[in-house]
C-alpha cells in the first residue's frame, strides 16, 4: 500500500507541473497578444472603413444589401450599436427592393441584437415579424436558434424559481427545433452538436468530443473557435479538472483577442493598471458585461463592484496578485488561481455549457 501511495505521489508530482507549464505558456501568449491588440483594432477599423466606402459608392441594390450584411457581421462582435445601424439600413433597403430573404435575415439579426442588449420582449416581438413561409434551411436554423438565445438570456437574467425554469425550457425546445436544419458541412456543425449534447442530452462527455472537433477544425482567430474553447472549459467542473478548465478558458481568451470578439466569450480578464486602480473586464454573457473595478491599497483590495446584478465582493490583495510586490504590474498571468476561480463562480450554470453567443 505504501509503495502504491509513493508511486501515485510521484506520478502526480510529475504530471501536475507539466499542466501548469502548459497553462503558463498559454497565459504568457495571451499577454503578448493583448499587448498588440491596438494594432489589431486598427486593422479591423481599416477593414470596416473599406466596406463603408464601398457601400457609399455602390449603386446596385443587391450589392448594397450584401455590404450592409458584411458590415453587420464586422460590427456584430465589435460594436453592437453600429451593428444595429446596418441592420436597420438593411431592413429599409430590403423592404424597398422587396427582397424577402434579406428582410428576414435582418429581422433575425435585429432580434438577436435586442436580446444581447437585454430587450427580451422587444426581441421576441421582432422575430415574430419574420414570415416563415419562404425561409431556407439556413434561415430556419437561425430563426429557432435566435429564439433559443433570447430565452436563454432571459432565463439567466431572471435567475429565479418561477420564470427562469420556464424560459430555460422554451430555450431547450427551440434548440431542438433548430438542430434538424443545421448544415453538416457548416464550420459551426460540431460546435452546435456539442451544445445539443450538453444542453439537451445532458451528456458532457459527448459534448466534449464535439467541442474538441470544433476546436481542431476552426482557425484560432475565429469566433466559433473561441466559443468551442469556452464551452469545453465549462464541461470541466470537478476540482481535479481545474487545470483543464483553466487551459481552455485561456485558449478562448486568446481566440477572442485574435478575432476581436468584444463581447468576450470567455472569462477575459484585461487588467488596465493606473497608479491606484486595477480594472478587470470580464464578460460572461453578451448582455451582462461585468466591470469589476478593483481599487488597490498598500495591502488589500478595498472595493470590488461587479455590476448592478452582482453583489459587491471584497478580496484580499493576496488572492488577486501572485507576487508580493504591490508595484508589480498585474497581467492575466499574475492573477492568482483563487481569483480566477472566483471569476469562474460568476459564470452561468454549467447546464448551459456555453455563453450562447452566435456565429
Amino acid at each position: 500500500m505504501h509503495n502504491k501511495l509513493m508511486l501515485l505521489t510521484c506520478l502526480l508530482m510529475g504530471f501536475l507541473p507539466m499542466k501548469a507549464v502548459v497553462n503558463d505558456h498559454l497565459i504568457d501568449r495571451l499577454d503578448s497578444i493583448l499587448k498588440l491588440q491596438s494594432l489589431q483594432i486598427e486593422g479591423k477599423e481599416r477593414e470596416i472603413k473599406t466596406l463603408k466606402t464601398r457601400l457609399n459608392h455602390e449603386r446596385n441594390g443587391l450589392q448594397k444589401l450584401q455590404l450592409c450584411d458584411q458590415l453587420y457581421e464586422a460590427y456584430h462582435v465589435f460594436q453592437f450599436d453600429s451593428a444595429m445601424t446596418y441592420v436597420e439600413k438593411g431592413l429599409q433597403l430590403a423592404n424597398n427592393l422587396h427582397n424577402k430573404t434579406y428582410y428576414a435575415d435582418n429581422l433575425i439579426h435585429k432580434a438577436e441584437l435586442l436580446a444581447i442588449g437585454g430587450l427580451y420582449s422587444e426581441a421576441l416581438q421582432t422575430i415574430e415579424l419574420v414570415d416563415t413561409t419562404d425561409l431556407s434551411r439556413r434561415q430556419f436554423f437561425n430563426y429557432y436558434l435566435t429564439h433559443f438565445r433570447i430565452y436563454s438570456y432571459w432565463s439567466d437574467f431572471c435567475n429565479d424559481a418561477i420564470y427562469a425554469p420556464r424560459y430555460r425550457e422554451y430555450a431547450r425546445t427551440n434548440l431542438s427545433l433548430a438542430m434538424p436544419f443545421l448544415d453538416k458541412t457548416d464550420r459551426t456543425y460540431e460546435y452546435y452538436q456539442g451544445e445539443y449534447c450538453g444542453y439537451i442530452l445532458n451528456d458532457p462527455i459527448e459534448a466534449q468530443q464535439h467541442y474538441l472537433k470544433a476546436i481542431a477544425m476552426t482557425p484560432e482567430n475565429s469566433r466559433v473557435h473561441a466559443m468551442a474553447c469556452f464551452a469545453l472549459a465549462c464541461t470541466y467542473s470537478a476540482p481535479n479538472e481545474i487545470s483543464l478548465y483553466e487551459r481552455y478558458i485561456v485558449m478562448a481568451c486568446i481566440s477572442d483577442a485574435r478575432s476581436l470578439t468584444m463581447e468576450n466569450l470567455a472569462l477575459q480578464v484585461w487588467p488596465c493598471i493606473s497608479s491606484n486602480t486595477a480594472m478587470v473586464i470580464s464578460t460572461l454573457q453578451p448582455h451582462n458585461v461585468i466591470l469589476t473595478s478593483l481599487l488597490r491599497t498598500q495591502s488589500s483590495i478595498t472595493t470590488a463592484y461587479v455590476s448592478s446584478k452582482y453583489p459587491t465582493v471584497c478580496l484580499p490583495l493576496s488572492t488577486v496578485i501572485r507576487h508580493n510586490s504591490v508595484n508589480a504590474t498585474p497581467t492575466y498571468a499574475t492573477l492568482s488561481l483563487p481569483f480566477r476561480c472566483w471569476l469562474y463562480s460568476l459564470s452561468p450554470p454549467l447546464d448551459s455549457f456555453s455563453n450562447k453567443t452566435a456565429v
